[in-house]
């Protein structure tokens, strides 16, 4: 979800954007070259945070936590009215 969220809000052409989970059920599991590649890690949780931390504690500073709560149903109108104004802060502090 966020990844799509990501892409809307910058564009395609500035941004690419991976979805991964870190949990032993996610349909794509988070590596260590994931955590290389990327400039920015967006966490929906702080425990997704955590578990960064646990197992890669060199890559956590790329973590940035969006702190949103998981919808069943995630294009409603009212989680992406929550993700766009933290995504678009985040992005305003790593400008500066």
């Amino acid at each position: 979800m966020t990844e799509g969220l990501v892409r809307d809000f910058l564009g395609l052409a500035t941004v690419t954007a991976r979805s991964v989970g870190v949990a032993f059920c996610a349909a794509r599991r988070l590596t260590t070259r994931d955590l290389a590649w990327a400039d920015v890690v967006a966490v929906v949780e702080a425990k997704h945070l955590d578990a960064i931390r646990n197992q890669w504690p060199d890559f956590t500073q790329k973590a940035l936590v969006l702190d949103v709560p998981v919808f069943p149903e995630p294009g409603e109108a009212e989680l992406r009215a929550l993700v766009i104004p933290k995504i678009q802060s985040h992005i305003e502090r790593l400008d500066a």
